[in-house]
């Protein structure tokens, strides 16, 4: 939490329009929202500390979204990681929560559900 008692949000996704629109309807619910464009960005700002809860895409450049949730958990973060992509794979998902993360969203998502995860 920042000092306000705000939470931080990370949105990881390389792509920008993914990222506008998640930094846009969270910003707007009250939260404090922060942006990384690769995996490597992502799992920085993920070691500071600083982050309540990431978004992770599964596909960004250098590090996968996958990587960085196994990684994030190897180095004791305590941020609640949430993994996002477009492919609808049954197998995706299952990776994804066996290396740690709390939830999956699939793309397109209805930003209802995303805040209803993020009050969660």
């Amino acid at each position: 939490m920042s000092e306000n008692g705000t939470a931080r949000i990370l949105v990881a996704d390389d792509e920008r329009s993914i990222r506008w629109v998640l930094r846009e309807a969270l910003s707007a619910e009250g939260y404090e929202v922060a942006e990384a464009t690769s995996g490597a960005e992502a799992l920085a700002a993920l070691r500071t500390g600083d982050v309540d809860l990431a978004f992770l895409d599964i596909r960004m450049p250098e590090i996968s979204g996958l990587d960085v949730v196994t990684q994030a958990h190897e180095a004791g973060c305590n941020a609640t990681l949430v993994v996002m992509t477009a492919q609808t794979t049954m197998s995706n998902a299952v990776e994804a929560m066996k290396r740690g993360a709390y939830d999956y969203l699939t793309k397109p998502f209805d930003l209802d559900l995303v805040r209803l995860l993020v009050r969660r």
